[in-house]
């Protein structure tokens, strides 16, 4: 399914920033990310999702580094692997405020467009 496929690709990616966990934390340390992948649109050949990641830090200087690290590896760039092309842009950079104030949230929000490789559109270009 083209969603998990997605999904891998888009940790693998989280991965060289910082730990990522896909939906909810495992733990309950600080200095991680979570992300969420919803799709919105389906066309032939293409699928519009929208990735939502969390980002949880101690510092804001540090938080704030992370979500320049991720706009600058996604924002506007091209991702692909052997199972999907995927291009992102960035729709939101916001601030998200918790109960305990030491704990520094921001959240970001891509729209992810995304085409399955296909053996078939290989073969005739």
């Amino acid at each position: 399914m083209i969603t998990n496929k997605i999904r891998l690709s888009v940790k693998q990616l989280l991965e060289n920033i910082g730990r990522v966990y896909s939906n909810v934390a495992s733990d309950e340390s600080l200095n991680y990310m979570v992300y969420r992948l919803n799709q919105s649109n389906r066309y032939p050949n293409r699928y519009d999702y929208t990735l939502l990641i969390d980002l949880y830090f101690d510092s804001i200087e540090t938080i704030e580094d992370k979500c320049d690290e991720i706009i600058e590896l996604l924002n506007y760039k091209q991702h692909n692997n052997e199972y999907v092309w995927l291009t992102f842009y960035l729709e939101s950079r916001g601030i998200m405020t918790d109960v305990d104030k030491d704990i520094q949230v921001r959240s970001l929000r891509f729209q992810i467009i995304a085409y399955e490789r296909s053996n078939q559109y290989e073969k005739r270009i």
